[in-house]
């Protein structure tokens, strides 16, 4: 569990409701969480090796891991989190710890903080460019 600052949980009062359930992210109004049936099963399917080989290739977990960092780019865009924290304030969310815990109780996958902190390094140059990126891409 990732315990929330007042700021946060002012933020997340302030989103929209709606009126079939109490799931603040859903695409059933509510009545269920938007990760069962949409992420939930591709993630808990990847690394499951076909033809009989264990363990996963590389390309196996680049769904899932892709996943994570669309979750944690929209958190850090949309609600103004940093993305990843000092290591010694374990005590203040970001969008890894946000979208750890988010894999932990909605897809009962357990990834250490450490290990989403890589998959953003890899994924968050395609996902969130930086100034002179995006001064760039206008030319």
């Amino acid at each position: 569990m990732v315990p929330l600052t007042d700021d946060i949980l002012a933020i997340l009062r302030t989103l929209p409701r709606f009126k079939d359930g109490d799931y603040l992210f859903s695409t059933a109004g509510g009545g269920s969480p938007v990760l069962r049936g949409f992420v939930v099963e591709p993630l808990r399917d990847q690394g499951k090796r076909r033809n009989g080989r264990h363990g996963p290739r590389g390309t196996d977990l680049q769904l899932r891991d892709s996943t994570i960092a669309f979750a944690i780019n929209h958190i850090v865009d949309e609600w103004k989190f940093s993305a990843g924290r000092n290591k010694a304030s374990k005590d203040h969310a970001c969008a890894v710890s946000i979208a750890q815990e988010g894999l932990r109780a909605g897809a009962n996958i357990h990834l250490e903080e450490d290990a989403i902190n890589k998959i953003w390094g890899r994924y968050k140059k395609f996902l969130n460019p930086t100034s002179s990126e995006k001064k760039a891409a206008n030319k």
